[in-house]
């Protein structure tokens, strides 16, 4: 069984208490300045992490999402009731560490949305303020007082994104005044977060309404747009006293690119809100930037319990290109938090490092899922593991990780088609590159479908022809660029590489 350690890297656990009077002027990693007494004299709670760049309980909270949550929903962007500063306590930390160099847990700047404090004796400054035994301690400031409040660490474990409404709840009891804008005060969080999706594909939105008035929350309209575009207006209805919370979900929505997907708090108990702030939530999906061609090989180096993991490669039709490790585990006994992972025959070793090469049959967008079944990934509080995939054309590596509770997704697209005894025979295309007519000449008398995808395996045409012969197809409509052409035909496939140059 697997057990989880309370103690904070380097120290044991604290328990809740005042500390002596604080106060600290720092500059963030782009040299911008915050003085902590400035957002008391504004009525703010202020959250401060201090961490280090190699703890890895620390890295495990950083990368829960919950502060990001917060400081998103709560902080100068939503309702301004806080703020949060991120805090590298170790006097050896460099910027090139905070942004993944070895010896870190990681990359602590990429999606941080509050300041990151450390390099140049910045993070020692805000740290020798404070008296801690270990990493991550995290204080809290109330408006009125700059003595600091010290979280438990148990008060913030598991260091997942299960803590949100837990540590909200405990963030608030501190001091509710800040939180306290108005009688009928509906907020927006907790939106689903924005990821990396493939063209085409189908995302479910959700959005919670939180309750931050002190009058019952019944009924509320909210509206969810995608790039500005109404999309669906959801009416609830309930019972929501001061602190409670309800998820509202939309209908399922397709996503045909890079897009900001908004839900819009409209009315609250059938009238206006009367502490706006907070109620717009928004969040980014974003398209694969990773492409991929012909072959990709995918290597997996385990943590201290291998048996806990389960991956998957799937094709843009849902076929599986590829899989490997424990499928009893496979992509729903995940998250458990406790227990031994089941036996199974496929299932890792510990520390294990598996490689394996994937040729890749279809165009278009692919998607590496990693699952757990305890919840806490394959990096960094049970070993430093991690999965990477390196694109066997450019023999660059494209999609890498490590660090995720339950499951995590990336996504890559296909430009080219690998060779298989699949390949189809008898088929050529010209002229290429193309003013925009393009011929294709079939060898045999068969049916063939022609697909032209863009370099992001968007579909752009496709056309079927039935017999042999010269066929031709008119590219001219499209802009320029390089094209791939999928040909089908007889279960067997071939793809063109086509620029079109009008």
């Amino acid at each position: 069984m697997k057990l989880k350690s309370l103690l904070a890297c380097g120290g044991m656990t604290l328990s809740m208490a005042a500390g002596a009077q604080v106060n600290w002027t720092a500059s963030d990693v782009n040299g911008t300045s915050y003085t902590l007494q400035d957002y008391l004299d504004q009525g703010k709670t202020v959250l401060v992490d201090i961490s280090a760049y190699w703890c890895g309980p620390c890295w495990a909270w950083h990368n829960s999402g919950v502060m990001e949550t917060l400081m998103d929903d709560f902080g100068p962007n939503g309702t301004g009731d806080l703020m949060i500063f991120w805090v590298d306590g170790d006097a050896a930390t460099t910027l090139p560490l905070l942004q993944g160099g070895a010896g870190s847990q990681g990359n602590w700047i990429e999606g941080a949305n509050y300041p990151i404090i450390g390099p140049d004796g910045q993070g020692q400054i805000v740290a020798n303020e404070y008296t801690f035994s270990g990493f991550p301690t995290l204080f809290v400031h109330t408006p009125g007082s700059t003595a600091p409040i010290t979280l438990d660490n148990g008060d913030f474990f598991p260091y997942d994104y299960s803590q949100l409404y837990p540590f909200l709840d405990l963030l608030m009891s501190q001091d509710p005044a800040p939180f306290a804008n108005a009688s009928v005060d509906a907020t927006l969080m907790n939106m689903t977060h924005g990821s990396e999706v493939c063209v085409g594909e189908t995302i479910t939105p959700s959005v919670d309404i939180y309750n931050a008035g002190s009058t019952a929350v019944t009924a509320a309209s909210v509206e969810l747009k995608v790039n500005g575009a109404l999309v669906e207006t959801a009416a609830w209805t309930g019972d929501l006293a001061t602190g409670e919370h309800a998820t509202i979900n939309f209908a399922s929505t397709i996503i045909n690119g890079a897009s900001t997907v908004e839900a819009n708090l409209v009315t609250t108990n059938g009238g206006t809100d009367e502490f706006p702030a907070g109620d717009i939530n928004e969040t980014d999906f974003t398209v694969p930037s990773a492409n991929v061609a012909t072959s990709v090989e995918i290597t997996i180096l385990t943590d201290d319990y291998g048996a806990e993991m389960y991956w998957e490669l799937v094709a843009p039709s849902g076929a599986i290109a590829a899989s490997g490790g424990n499928s009893e585990v496979g992509t729903t006994n995940i998250g458990n938090g406790t227990g031994t992972a089941p036996a199974s025959p496929d299932a890792y070793g510990n520390a294990e490092t598996i490689t394996q090469e994937v040729t890749l049959f279809e165009m278009g967008c692919y998607i590496f899922s990693a699952y757990d079944f305890y919840g806490d990934g394959i990096c960094c509080a049970y070993g430093d593991g991690y999965y990477q995939i390196k694109d066997l054309t450019s023999n660059q590596i494209v999609i890498e990780g490590g660090s995720y509770t339950d499951m995590t997704s990336e996504r890559a697209t296909n430009t080219a088609v690998g060779l298989s005894e699949n390949t189809l025979q008898g088929v050529s295309l010209y002229p290429n590159p193309t003013t925009g007519l393009l011929n294709m000449s079939f060898a045999a008398n068969t049916t063939a479908t022609v697909d032209v995808f863009n370099v992001l395996g968007e579909r752009m045409m496709t056309s079927t022809f039935s017999t042999s012969g010269i066929r031709s197809m008119d590219l001219s409509a499209l802009a320029n660029g390089v094209y791939y052409v999928n040909v089908a035909a007889d279960g067997a496939t071939t793809t063109h590489k086509v620029t079109l140059s009008k």
